[in-house]
């Protein structure tokens, strides 16, 4: 509820980080309670805040504002997706990495920018030239992520809509690290 308004830390926001909120009732002020008019089924509503809500936590606790360079694996599915079009509202340059199947789905999104799994992406988009690299998969190319983050910028791993988060050291690193 945002009864301290936006930008205080007082304001609660319904979501997963309030025990609760995935309740079958749950109870608000009406002032909170917005109508919602389109032809969307409850359970097509419903899904809006696991994906979004999510993505909101990642980018808003990222800061991700106008012209951030920011990268998201993972971009086709609901919380990569819904990363792309918050950050791109935000004003930031966005860059997908899916499947070479999913190329043209993601394309749609609005993205700026979409690699596939198959290309490099120090090779694309170049070494320390991203922002912001909110990373929904956090597999075996976590080391590359890393190695696309310039000074000082930051890593959101899963799990940071819930504030686990990662800067990249204002250091060199270390060329013997398993990571560089």
């Amino acid at each position: 509820m945002r009864t301290h308004g936006f930008d205080d830390p007082r304001t609660v926001w319904l979501g997963s980080d309030i025990d609760g909120a995935f309740a079958q009732y749950v109870k608000v002020p009406d002032g909170e309670i917005f109508p919602v008019a389109c032809d969307w089924t409850d359970a097509e509503l419903a899904s809006i805040p696991c994906g979004y809500g999510t993505a909101e936590n990642m980018v808003e606790r990222g800061g991700i504002t106008r012209g951030n360079r920011v990268l998201v694996p993972g971009m086709s599915g609901g919380v990569g997706s819904a990363v792309a079009q918050l950050t791109r509202r935000r004003g930031a340059e966005v860059i997908g990495i899916t499947s070479s199947a999913k190329a043209d789905m993601v394309r749609a999104f609005g993205v700026d920018h979409v690699l596939t799994r198959e290309d490099d992406p120090i090779a694309v988009v170049g070494q320390e030239s991203v922002d912001v690299v909110v990373d929904n998969v956090a597999d075996a190319g976590f080391g590359t992520m890393l190695r696309l983050l310039r000074r000082g910028a930051q890593s959101l791993p899963p799990g940071s809509g819930s504030a686990a988060r990662s800067r990249c050291p204002e250091i060199a690193p270390d060329p013997r690290s398993p990571l560089t």
